[in-house]
């Protein structure tokens, strides 16, 4: 396995653990009707998160882990809906 490929299992594994707590933090923080500016905190959440051993190369990485970070941020994002509507049906 890669180095790249270790640091985003790492990473995903970090990031999806913590991907609702983030949502909540974003939301708690900012409200309704800022959606970029709340994605943009969930990610920056995230990636403060992310192991001591980490941190150093983030700026390697950055790109990789935003959109993994992104991704991680919708998920959540789809599944807060689902059950907030009830039960997600």
């Amino acid at each position: 396995m890669k180095f790249k490929e270790i640091i985003i299992k790492k990473a995903n594994v970090c990031f999806k653990k913590l991907a609702q707590k983030a949502v909540n933090y974003a939301e708690d923080l900012l409200g309704s009707g800022t959606g970029a500016a709340k994605k943009e905190l969930a990610i920056d959440f995230l990636l403060s998160k992310l192991p001591i051993y980490l941190k150093p190369i983030i700026p390697f990485f950055r790109e990789t882990l935003i959109k993994l970070a992104d991704s991680l941020i919708e998920k959540a994002v789809q599944r807060a809906k689902t059950s907030e509507w009830g039960c997600g049906i």
